[in-house]
């Protein structure tokens, strides 16, 4: 089925939608089918194989759900989906991105005096700012087709066309209320730590259950995945994310610099991609985020840790930790055969047999102690000597004392 069938069909299922729904082209790129009521149906327009103009616009007056597309020298105002007729002067904005990565935008005002008031003059206006020798048209199913200078198509585009807010109507193209949008920000970090900001704008659909989203990495739309559809179960749980390639892709952008390109999953089954079921849909104000991401700027180590189990691990200025090293516990049969070597090191000889390595845990018996002091390590004898200079010394100074405050009493009553 094409998509004018698709959204006639949706539309003849709810009487109350018959005739009152509108078209509209929010900023993230995605087309709608706009009711006065103030819900949508939300479409993709990245592709010519994808929808366009005739699509979302509908058919003729009276069509009704039949599929009938839009010649480019239809009015405007005879389509079945505009709810309030255009006036002169009114003016639709639109803007869009080319498959190169650049964009444009322009506007069109409606009027004979003006631009046009057919589809097909509102397409001439999107041609031209597209770029020189390009064609925007409608093909026999009433998609949007662009095509060079060669006659050859261009392929991975998309559009955004507004009603511009003139103040002298409210038409039928935009609606009273706008859909229920999103936004979701988050720092992320490339291959060398340096920041970005990912922005993921939601927007709701006409659709139960199904909002569509756009993804762009500072300010710029990836190369792949950045535009799709999310789906909720009945139960506000997250079914499915669903980019415009398919199901499988993910959002690749490779910034500049050389530095490695950042994939992002967000396509799958609930099942088979659980990262994804974080996001649900309920009847609240939208509390939507970020809840973890594990990337981080450059850091420098400033601590180290030892745990009883013996992992030792590295704090790091930025946050981050990290297990650097692990340490192990050596028994030997016979462990007075040990060869000293100084420093507290001790080397194996054939007197104390092979070394039998494990790791330290509670149910081997074995526990490491950070900052502490042990008599393997510690010279007893030479710290108690050290401890018997120590009290000597603070003797002898307190006896210094005793005798300058005598010296110092016998003066005073030589005074007197």
């Amino acid at each position: 089925t094409d998509l004018s069938d698709a959204l006639n069909g949706a539309i003849a299922a709810n009487e109350s939608l018959v005739g009152k729904v509108v078209a509209q082209v929010d900023e993230a790129g995605q087309l709608e089918l706009r009711a006065t009521g103030g819900s949508g149906v939300t479409l993709n327009v990245a592709d010519v194989t994808v929808g366009g103009v005739a699509g979302i616009f509908g058919a003729g007056p009276g069509a009704g759900a039949a599929s009938v597309a839009a010649a480019t020298a239809t009015e405007i105002n005879t389509l079945s989906q505009v709810g309030k007729d255009l006036d002169a002067g009114d003016v639709i904005q639109f803007s869009g991105s080319r498959a190169n990565g650049t964009t444009y935008e322009g506007t069109f005002t409606y009027g004979a005096a003006n631009d046009g008031t057919t589809i097909g003059s509102l397409l001439t206006a999107l041609g031209n700012e597209f770029g020189s020798g390009v064609t925007a048209a409608l093909d026999a199913n009433g998609k949007i087709t662009v095509t060079d200078a060669g006659a050859s198509p261009v392929t991975g585009f998309t559009s955004n066309f507004r009603l511009q807010d003139t103040g002298t109507t409210t038409s039928g193209l935009v609606g009273p209320v706008p859909p229920e949008q999103h936004r979701i920000s988050t720092k992320i970090f490339d291959s060398q730590g340096a920041p970005k900001t990912l922005t993921v704008t939601l927007t709701e659909s006409l659709e139960f259950n199904k909002w569509t989203y756009d993804v762009k990495i500072d300010g710029q739309r990836p190369q792949t995945g950045s535009l799709g559809t999310v789906t909720f179960n009945e139960d506000g749980s997250n079914r499915v994310f669903k980019p415009i390639e398919g199901v499988d892709t993910q959002i690749e952008f490779a910034p500049a610099g050389g530095v490695q390109t950042i994939r992002i999953s967000l396509s799958g089954e609930r099942q088979a991609d659980p990262d994804i079921t974080g996001l649900t849909q309920f009847s609240r104000a939208s509390t939507a985020g970020v809840a973890l991401q594990d990337g981080r700027m450059p850091g420098s180590l400033e601590r180290l840790f030892v745990s009883p189990d013996g992992v030792i691990e590295g704090a790091f200025d930025n946050g981050e930790t990290m297990n650097l090293a692990r340490v192990i516990i050596a028994n030997f049969e016979n462990p007075n055969g040990l060869q000293r070597r100084g420093g507290n090191i001790y080397g194996e000889t054939e007197n104390s047999g092979t070394r039998n390595e494990e790791l330290p845990t509670v149910t081997t018996g074995t526990q490491v102690v950070s900052g502490s002091l042990e008599l393997s390590n510690v010279d007893m004898a030479r710290e108690l000597t050290d401890l018997i200079i120590s009290q000597r010394g603070f003797q002898a100074n307190s006896r210094v004392v005793t005798t300058t405050d005598q010296i110092l009493a016998e003066t005073v009553n030589l005074k007197q």
